[in-house]
């Protein structure tokens, strides 16, 4: 049998509750927050097309993108086999949050060109 043994750091961790749970609570709140975003996002929409806005914004989170925990939402978001519109809002626990456009089929046609004038018109973001 291998000799496996916890470092003083793992073992304080081990025996530690509270940091979990405090991770937990974190991670529900990024999950809370994503849903109040969608709902912000929903009033901002109201020019996008009808089939964009009509699904419902999906969040989702996980414990192990590249060993970390993660939130994500789409919202608003189209997704066929030929044509995506999203709008990805993300975070990655220890990195970043970050929000992306993803474009592609007709929507890319569409939105490409006046995404990229807004951006170089505001280079602080999207609001």
């Amino acid at each position: 049998m291998a000799n496996v043994k916890l470092s003083k750091e793992e073992l304080d961790l081990v025996t530690n509750a509270g940091f979990i749970l405090t991770k937990n609570r974190i991670i529900g709140k990024v999950y809370d927050m994503f849903g109040l975003l969608s709902e912000t996002f929903r009033q901002q929409a109201a020019g996008f097309p009808d089939e964009m806005s009509r699904a419902q914004a999906k969040i989702s989170k996980g414990e192990n993108y590249l060993g970390l925990p993660w939130v994500m939402m789409d919202y608003p978001r189209l997704f066929s086999k030929t044509d995506v519109f999203a709008v990805r809002c993300f975070f990655w626990w220890g990195n970043f949050f970050s929000i992306t456009l993803q474009l592609s089929g007709k929507y890319l046609g569409q939105y490409a060109s006046p995404a990229e004038r807004y951006l170089q018109q505001h280079p602080s973001g999207w609001w």
